[in-house]
Formats: C-alpha cells, sequence, structure tokens
C-alpha cells in the first residue's frame, strides 16, 4: 500500500518553503507549491518539480523554492497551497512503486504563505509647492 504522508509543520522564507513531514513506512515523498485557488496539481505535476526527501523513521524536510518544473521561484508574500505525494520504497514483488492515490494528495493539502520582509522602495517622481 501507499505510505501515508503526515505534514507535522511548514515555514517559509520569501524564496523557499518548507514542509516538515512524516511518512507511515520507508518511501519517498515529493511536494509541490501551487498559488492559493489555483488547480490541485496531478502525480506527474508533483513528480516534474523534484522537490523530494527519503523518508526511513525522523521526520524530513522536502524544501520547495520553485512552484513549477520550469524553476519559477516562489513570489514573496504569496499564498500557497502545498501538496504532497509518496511512494513506497520497500514494495518486495512489485512491478511499479505504490504511490498515493489522488484523495490522499487532496489530504495534504497545507496553506502556506511566503514571507516578505523586504523593506518597500520609495522613489519620487516629481515634486511640487503648495505654498
Amino acid at each position: 500500500t501507499a505510505p501515508v504522508v503526515s505534514i507535522s509543520s511548514t515555514s517559509s522564507t520569501e524564496t523557499a518553503i518548507a514542509v516538515t513531514l512524516r511518512l507511515d513506512e520507508v518511501g519517498t515523498a515529493w511536494c509541490r507549491a501551487v498559488r492559493s485557488g489555483f488547480a490541485v496539481p496531478t502525480t506527474l505535476e508533483i513528480l516534474e518539480t523534484g522537490f523530494s526527501a527519503s523518508y526511513s523513521s525522523s521526520p524530513v524536510v522536502v524544501t520547495l523554492t520553485a512552484y513549477d518544473a520550469d524553476g519559477d521561484p516562489l513570489q514573496r508574500g504569496t499564498d500557497y497551497d502545498v501538496y504532497c505525494y509518496a511512494e513506497d520504497d520497500l514494495c518486495l514483488g512489485c512491478r511499479s512503486p505504490s504511490g498515493s492515490s489522488m484523495a490522499q494528495v487532496l489530504a495534504t493539502r497545507t496553506q502556506v504563505r511566503t514571507a516578505d520582509t523586504t523593506p518597500p522602495k520609495l522613489r519620487q517622481i516629481t515634486q511640487e509647492s503648495t505654498a
């Protein structure tokens, strides 16, 4: 059977999201961030970004730095939905790994907002006297 993903925490910077998770068995987990309200990614869309971690017994961290396979960076101060998918690494006798169903992927949905610590830059365009 496919491993069950349990996300214990998330944290973010302006350019990255860190997802701390556990699996209920040995396996590999992949995660992907999509802008909040956008379509849920398919399994292949989660896998294509390559943000993964192998799990054996201790919690692992999957760090996301882009929201697509092209490497477009996460944007600061933006709401994202994070989805994770997992495969069984020790499926003896299996022709292919046992992976999460779409229902299991949907159950991992976690909302995260990237940080925005960059101060605004002001630029004076014109100056006019009011006296």
